[in-house]
């Protein structure tokens, strides 16, 4: 097919989406309509008369009924039609007999209100009846509400509304019934316009442009892919590692932040409930091994619900995973708060402590009998977290210590120092050097704690390796007790610390800025800290800001500084040899991705922009665009010399238009471009597409004869969609900001996946 032709079929294909969206749309409001005389005709059937209803201006037909007044006329046919009406005409009424009516209607006082039920009551002598609605009619009214609302008008009016309470509950049911059957035979004929044109390329576009698809995007399973479908649920296993790498659903909580929600974890208990617990343990040891998620928290509480949960093989291996997985006191205690936590929501409640994870506890501190200095530094430098202390563990755990060194300093986290060295020391060191040395280690932390004197603090550190959590706070102030702590400071530590360092002035000393570049240079390091990329991100960010996005510390940044961050950002990713692939690399910059990146500024479109120029670094031939509903060139980005801060301050004005995530392959086809990777960084949010993005890369193949051009899809959000068939072995979905998303991606170019 020429290019002409297709153009000319896009065309027809829109004027047909838009019939067929009128229609429907059209089919809606009449079902809004028949719905509202559902509702007249069961409230007042004494006004009931044939349809069509005559419009204003019509002569009345013989027998039919007019009993209402004109202003009562102009309320209903605004409802009907949803539009003002035309000026009314007279309406012929018959002129009542007076002496009828004052026969069949008691005179009543407008300005009394009157309740019929009292009536009723006082003329038969019944208990009046609660004027509140019955407690079962109140779900029955509740569904008649909502349907209007979803396809009529916002609220019904005040007398329609009381008039509604006030019915039987049979008259509600069969209410509820008339306006639900209506609502099916919309589905129907809904169902029946989304027909398929040309060979099953077209899909008609949702009724609403929003970001969520309709149900024909959702719940198809793998075997058999509808062929209109833009989205596909992904497998569990890839769900959970989204949420664990990334957060959560939505770009506002990415890379876990303190509070995690159950809901986004729910995955982990369906996994488990499938027999399925192993994998489960072996993603949570597998991202931890490899540092591959910014904070433990998420690893943590899926740790925690797999001790919780009823399965014996899950519960021994999540046993078995807390030695890795908890690596510094930190963990452990935010690990036992999560048990407790989900203990108390259980019926009975209970606290978890169980024979097993006082095991668990007991063996955290005695397996590091082996190394009692490290020990005594994390037990010192993480006292306590979570409202949990050291002792609390010791009480609950009945914890028996392995040696003396490690009894040594659980005797002195219970009762002190003093204690300590009574229990232990009476008799000397008796050739236990490393008790010695943890004696001599544990009472410079103790008398770190009180030194107010600058140089004796600064002997103390250089002695013993004292961290800033063994400071006075006042200590902290000093130029030259940083100055000391900077060469063994970690990593994390650090970037946390560049900003204070700043203000004191220390990076003014160039000495003490090649110690920075050394450290955060060294890709070996950087893994081996488990330092996340996303961490120094947000760290290079908000250092080159000049201020925090919480407290009130200002600083001038140093350029140099900036610069190492930047280049940091790049070292913490795997580094592969590049593939020598063509690569068309697009940024999703849809509204959907303007959430903010945790406890930072930064939108997820900014990071994901950042992610692209970790690809544009290591491959060599790479072309950048952006897209919403609209295809976007980016050529400036490739411009040597361009700094992150400065790539996401252009972003930053980027896109906010709806998602049609087939606009690349789409672009490609069209201006012949030979590409043999299509990388698409997006939230997989797509609600804009004429064609789904796997039908638009089918056709890219065709078109240029590249049967096995590739789709990789980087996920930014943990939702459970991705626009890559499953089913297709050229199409590969990750989640962004793995460390190891390069080899992943070089992996599967090469064929190593497949």
């Amino acid at each position: 097919m020429q290019p002409e032709e297709e153009e000319d079929d896009v065309a027809e294909l829109a004027a047909i989406n838009d019939r067929e969206r009128d229609m429907v749309e059209g089919e809606k409001e009449r079902t809004g309509e028949a719905m509202i005389r559902t509702i007249q005709r069961h409230l007042y059937p004494h006004l009931e008369r044939p349809r069509p209803y005559p419009p204003y201006g019509i002569e009345r037909r013989p027998g039919e009924r007019y009993d209402m007044e004109p202003e009562d006329w102009e309320e209903l046919h605004y409802y009907y039609n949803r539009r003002p009406p035309m000026p009314p005409a007279p309406i012929p009424r018959a002129v009542p007999d007076p002496v009828a009516m004052e026969e069949q209607v008691p005179a009543v006082s407008p300005k009394r209100k009157v309740d019929d039920d009292a009536d009723i009551a006082m003329d038969t002598g019944e208990q009046p009846s609660s004027k509140e609605p019955k407690r079962e009619d109140d779900g029955i009214l509740q569904e008649i509400l909502l349907l209007l609302k979803k396809y009529f008008f916002k609220d019904l009016p005040g007398t329609m509304s009381e008039d509604l309470v006030k019915i039987s509950r049979e008259k509600k049911q069969d209410i509820l019934q008339e306006m639900l059957q209506r609502e099916d035979e919309l589905k129907k004929f809904s169902r029946s316009r989304r027909r398929l044109y040309y060979n099953n390329t077209y899909r008609p576009r949702d009724m609403k442009d929003s970001d969520e698809d309709s149900e024909t995007d959702s719940g198809v399973p793998f075997g058999r892919l509808h062929e209109q479908q833009a989205k596909f649920a992904v497998s569990d296993e890839v769900r959970l590692r989204r949420v664990l790498i990334l957060g959560s659903a939505t770009c506002a909580k990415l890379g876990n932040t303190e509070a995690v929600d159950e809901s986004e974890l729910s995955v982990v208990q369906e996994m488990v409930q499938a027999d399925r617990g192993q994998q489960v343990i072996n993603i949570l040891k597998d991202l931890c091994d490899r540092g591959a998620t910014n904070r433990q928290n998420g690893l943590l509480h899926a740790l925690a619900q797999c001790i919780r949960c009823d399965k014996p093989e899950t519960k021994k291996l999540a046993y078995d995973a807390v030695q890795n997985i908890c690596r510094i006191p930190t963990h452990l205690f935010k690990l036992v708060d999560t048990i407790e936590a989900l203990g108390k929501k259980r019926d009975p409640p209970s606290t978890g402590w169980g024979r097993g994870l006082r095991r668990v506890v007991s063996d955290w501190y005695n397996k590091r009998a082996d190394n009692p200095m490290q020990l005594a530094m994390q037990v010192t430098k993480y006292g306590s977290r979570h409202e949990w202390t050291h002792r609390d563990l010791f009480r609950l755990s009945h914890i028996k210590p392995r040696n003396d060194e490690v009894g040594f300093i659980i005797r002195y986290l219970l009762k002190g120092l003093k204690e300590a060295e009574t229990s232990y020391l009476e008799d000397g060191y008796l050739s236990r050097h490393q008790l010695e040395k943890v004696h001599k280690y544990l009472v410079a932390v103790e008398e770190a704690k009180k030194c107010e004197d600058e140089k004796t603090t600064i002997k103390l550190i250089q002695e013993h390796r004292l961290v800033r959590e063994h400071l006075r706070t006042e200590m902290l102030n000093s130029p030259e007790v940083w100055r000391v702590m900077l060469p063994d400071m970690p990593l994390t530590a650090m970037l946390r610390n560049l900003a204070k360092m700043t203000t004191l002035g220390l990076f003014d000393d160039n000495s003490l800025v090649n110690i920075v570049r050394e450290k955060l240079l060294n890709a070996e390091a950087l893994k081996k800290a488990k330092v996340h990329p996303l961490r120094i991100l947000i760290a290079q960010r908000t250092y080159a800001k000049g201020e925090g996005f919480k407290g009130h510390l200002r600083w001038q940044p140093n350029t140099e500084i900036v610069t190492i961050l930047d280049q940091a950002f790049y070292k913490s990713f795997t580094a592969v040899e590049p593939t020598g692939k063509r690569f068309f690399i697009a940024l999703d910059i849809s509204g959907s991705m303007g959430f903010t990146v945790m406890e930072s500024q930064i939108t997820c479109k900014e990071a994901a922009t950042c992610l692209a120029m970790v690809m544009v670094k290591t491959e060599e031939h790479c072309e950048l665009v952006g897209f919403h509903s609209k295809l976007i060139p980016l050529p400036q980005f490739m411009e040597e010399g361009k700094t992150l801060n400065k790539l996401m301050e252009e972003t930053y004005n980027l896109g906010f238009g709806s998602t049609d995530c087939s606009k690349p392959m789409s672009h490609a086809r069209k201006k012949k471009k030979d590409v043999d990777v299509f990388v698409v960084l997006t939230d997989s949010e797509t609600n804009y597409h004429r064609i789904p993005p796997w039908r638009a890369l089918q056709k890219y193949r065709e078109a240029m004869n590249k049967p096995t051009a590739k789709l990789i899809v980087v996920g930014m959000t943990a939702n459970n969609i991705s626009i890559a068939r499953p089913d297709d072995v050229h199409m590969l979905d990750i989640v962004g900001f793995d460390p190891d998303m390069m080899e992943v991606i070089r992996e599967f170019v090469t064929g190593g996946l497949e």
